[in-house]
């Protein structure tokens, strides 16, 4: 955890006005928001949490996990910086974080591949 503060601690000194939005932070952050997603939707599905009219759908799991996990005014305030985003907005951010975030996912998974790991 002190290696991650003090990684933290240059970015911030690096990028100024523009941390936590730029570099490692910014994936970190994200990484984060995603971990909390997954853990969410885990618990809920252990916890029983199921919709009685379909038992067989997670919908009602992904929705729990969405709404605590990636919703919410504390995400909107971080990627706005303090400003108000409409949803539109916020969509839009992610969007654009997918793009890099897909092709370095892409490139884990093919460096693994091909070195048959």
């Amino acid at each position: 955890a002190e290696n991650s503060s003090q990684i933290l601690l240059i970015e911030k000194t690096m990028y100024g006005s523009e941390w936590p939005k730029a570099g490692a932070t910014l994936a970190l952050m994200w990484l984060k928001r995603c971990l909390r997603f997954i853990q969410i939707l885990m618990q809920s599905l252990a916890d029983g949490e199921k919709d009685e009219q379909n038992p067989n759908l997670v919908y009602i799991n992904i929705t729990k996990a969405y709404d605590q996990g990636f919703q919410g005014e504390y995400i909107l305030k971080a990627i706005s910086k303090d400003r108000e985003v409409a949803e539109e907005d916020f969509l839009a951010k992610i969007h654009q974080f997918l793009i890099n975030f897909t092709a370095t996912v892409d490139a884990i998974y093919e460096m693994y591949s091909i070195m048959n790991a």
